[in-house]
């Protein structure tokens, strides 16, 4: 097959010279499969797209040990791809039967999605600008690099077009599918969202209204603790002035499933600091809290052994010691 996806929800993120050693040539790691920058080997080729952090024990790590990735100057994976397909990388990445790369994902979210598609249609995005197709990467990629956490308007009907594109990822996300860890299960919805890209780029698609509901279950100083009942709750959250949260979600397994985040670097809120606080209290070795300057969460396949009151008291202390948090 030309184009293949794996998906390994069970996995943990690994280092560009583990992917390389580990993956065949035309292989494109996506969206934190690599905890790494964006990087590309011409002589494979293998490639990276991500912009969530960097691996502090990266032999790439250059002349910036320790820093993640600045969310807000970096693109989304969708957007990044978009811009490299649009200047050749599909050049290198065929062979005589035309297309060939196999991408490697730990999951599949609204990113992920977006980025198949671009792969999947490369040679027509490469020749055609469709209006549609930007503006959907334009939104995902402006949405995805802030969480969902972007003060865009509420009624803005493109949001709701959105809504519609990925309510597959939503159902399958509300209905417990991403704690099942099925590699089948991420397969097929990432499948049957890229068929609603394809209907949203042809004007063919619906529109849904936006669920906005979440629930505050607590509150410290400048940052709330979250409980979000609908998709979009972050969009509802941003106009209500929340600017800094941490969202809890339960696990079946009795464990939790954690997002911290702020709106942007310049809110007093320490993404980078508190996660590293959690990892020390969590006892984390290779499933780890990771992230942004901006946004992270918990271990991705253990999920976190701590409590709501737990992470709170935690992250309430963290913030009493920052000098700039």
């Amino acid at each position: 097959m030309p184009l293949v996806m794996h998906v390994n929800p069970e996995a943990f993120p690994i280092t560009w010279d583990q992917f390389c050693e580990s993956t065949p040539p035309y292989s494109i790691a996506l969206d934190g499969y690599v905890s790494d920058v964006s990087l590309f080997d011409a002589s494979a080729p293998r490639a990276n797209f991500d912009h969530h952090s960097l691996n502090k024990n990266d032999s790439t790590k250059r002349d910036f040990p320790g820093k993640r990735i600045d969310r807000l100057i970096t693109r989304a994976t969708c957007g990044q791809l978009l811009i490299a397909i649009r200047t050749g990388l599909l050049q290198c990445f065929r062979d005589e039967s035309g297309v060939r790369a196999e991408l490697y994902v730990l999951d599949g979210d609204q990113d992920v999605c977006t980025s198949w598609h671009l792969v999947k249609h490369s040679e027509q995005i490469e020749r055609e600008y469709n209006p549609r197709l930007n503006r959907l990467v334009s939104l995902e990629d402006t949405l995805d690099c802030f969480g969902g956490a972007y003060p865009l308007p509420i009624d803005l009907p493109d949001l709701q077009e959105l809504a519609w594109v990925f309510e597959p990822y939503t159902n399958f996300r509300l209905s417990g599918g991403v704690d099942r860890k099925n590699g089948n299960e991420f397969v097929s919805m990432i499948q049957e969202t890229e068929q609603r890209i394809c209907l949203y780029v042809k004007e063919e698609g619906s529109s849904i209204p936006l669920q906005t509901k979440y629930d505050i279950i607590s509150s410290g100083i400048g940052w709330y603790m979250v409980h979000e009942e609908g998709a979009q709750a972050r969009t509802a959250m941003v106009a209500d002035g929340i600017r800094a949260f941490i969202s809890v979600r339960e696990r079946g397994d009795g464990r939790y499933t954690y997002t911290v985040a702020r709106t942007a670097p310049f809110v007093r809120f320490s993404v980078p600091t508190i996660l590293d606080a959690l990892n020390a209290a969590e006892g984390c070795t290779l499933d780890r809290w990771g992230g942004s300057d901006t946004i992270g969460g918990s271990p991705h396949v253990a999920g976190s052994k701590l409590n709501p009151e737990e992470v709170k008291d935690i992250v309430d202390h963290v913030l009493s010691l920052c000098r700039y948090p």
